[in-house]
């Protein structure tokens, strides 16, 4: 199993469990991962500038991608 799909593979914990019962997962992805979470189906929603703790400023992504009951993507 390649590192990207063990990164998909849910774990069995409740928040997990909490998250495969919304409709719409969302996330604020660095620009590096935009590509990896295209992959699996999330889709560009608006652009941001992210402030680390140490000053940097690096550009953003916020996607979502919508889901069934089964946490599968719709």
């Amino acid at each position: 199993m390649i590192a990207e799909q063990r990164l998909a593979k849910p774990a069995d914990t409740p928040a997990v469990a909490e998250l495969m019962r919304a409709s719409v997962l969302a996330l604020m992805a660095t620009l590096p991962g935009v590509p990896l979470y295209k992959a699996f189906g999330f889709t560009e929603v608006d652009t941001a500038e992210l402030t680390m703790p140490d000053g940097a400023v690096l550009g953003g992504v916020a996607m979502e991608r919508s889901v069934d009951q089964n946490g599968d993507a719709r």
